[in-house]
């Protein structure tokens, strides 16, 4: 549908463990929309400069917990939240064609966030849903 649609670039994930995003547990299915064509890959958390972490170590309780913990990765506490974080992100990077390789997308995720740029852009886009 998105290659019907005339998507320039996007992928589409899901992580072997269930999780519909990019997955530190296990390989992500990828499927890459580009100009009309699809390329199926596969994406492991090492391509990204990441270790594989238990699915346990990633588990919230809630909404409420779930922002907690993004506020503490965007003060920069590290740990399995930051890197599921940086791991997204650099998928997001890559995808817009900041970078070709997964790894540098995700050192430039993590530099976002301990320039502080990832907790402004959040405040930002918080104030503009204020008005």
């Amino acid at each position: 549908m998105l290659a019907r649609l005339g998507t320039e670039h996007a992928v589409v994930v899901h992580g072997t463990d269930g999780l519909g995003e990019i997955s530190l547990s296990a390989p992500t299915d990828v499927i890459e929309v580009r100009r009309n064509a699809l390329t199926h890959f596969t994406w492991q958390p090492e391509d990204f400069g990441l270790a594989k972490l238990s699915h346990e170590t990633m588990r919230v309780a809630d909404a409420a917990s779930s922002a907690a913990i993004i506020r503490r990765v965007l003060d920069g506490e590290s740990g399995p939240p930051r890197d599921i974080v940086v791991l997204n992100a650099a998928a997001a990077l890559w995808t817009a064609g900041v970078d070709p390789s997964p790894r540098q997308c995700a050192q430039q995720a993590a530099a976002a966030i301990d320039s502080g740029a990832a907790r402004a852009l959040l405040q930002k886009w918080a104030e503009l849903s204020r008005t």
